[in-house]
């Protein structure tokens, strides 16, 4: 039974997560993710609720990063290794049972918002307990804050393309990732997963450390600001059609 459903799995997931579609970390995790997923379909465990657990991985990842002492940040960046690799079952789980719902994929975005803003945040703290250096903790939050922005704008322009295609029957992509430079975001994820492998191993090598710490809030600074600057040119040239007024005032009618 547990190699059926193995084999199902991973001839659905192949054709959704491969090199051309996913950074080379999504993929490596999505593959070992195959191995975990069929006890969830053997235990007839809803996508939700791999979802719930998973969550509470974030959160444990978090939370020892934070905390730091001992083996408690080794524990955490453990913690956050499995979140991603989780993070892909309640997907197959919900695809074997052809039970994909827009709830599910929206708390699981959710999540991963929540696990980025608060790594990196938990990531400043702690390197700030070591180096006790303000501009690293700054440069961590400004990290943080910047991260969460990156996914709302890329949702906000991807709501707004759909909306304008709908008013102006126009043709807006509206998803500008996946054609302009879809390589470069995969490239930020494979070095941030690099970067956070080796940081329990750097964590005695206090420059290596620094420089690592370093690289990460840099990384998603500058994702961010590409996402923001490319999105604001490519809405700049989109979005300048006809946009319907609200009406938000409902005047009562005469009789």
């Amino acid at each position: 039974m547990y190699s059926k459903i193995l084999k199902k799995i991973s001839k659905k997931n192949s054709r959704i997560y491969n090199l051309k579609n996913e950074s080379l970390s999504q993929v490596f995790f999505c593959r070992i993710s195959y191995l975990i997923t069929p006890f969830f379909i053997i235990l007839n465990t809803s996508p939700n609720i791999i979802t719930f657990i998973n969550f509470i991985f974030a959160i444990l990842s978090i939370v020892f990063i934070f905390i730091g002492s001992g083996d408690l940040f080794n524990i955490g960046i453990m913690f956050y290794f499995l979140y991603r690799i989780v993070d892909f079952c309640d997907g197959s789980v919900a695809r074997h049972y052809n039970k994909s719902t827009f709830y599910g994929r929206f708390i699981d975005g959710v999540a991963d918002i929540f696990l980025n803003a608060f790594l990196v945040f938990s990531l400043s703290f702690y390197s700030f307990k070591i180096f006790e250096s303000f501009n690293l903790l700054a440069l961590g939050c400004i990290a943080a804050i910047l991260t969460s922005f990156d996914s709302f704008i890329y949702d906000k322009y991807a709501a707004l393309a759909r909306w304008s295609n709908s008013e102006n029957k126009a043709k807006v992509l509206p998803y500008i990732k996946k054609t302009f430079m879809p390589k470069l975001p995969f490239l930020y994820n494979d070095l941030i997963t690099i970067l956070l492998f080796l940081l329990p191993f750097l964590k005695f090598e206090k420059n290596f450390f620094f420089f690592s710490i370093l690289s990460i809030f840099l990384i998603f600074i500058i994702s961010a600001l590409q996402t923001l600057v490319i999105h604001l040119y490519f809405a700049f040239i989109n979005f300048n059609l006809n946009a319907k007024v609200k009406n938000r005032s409902k005047t009562p009618k005469k009789p």
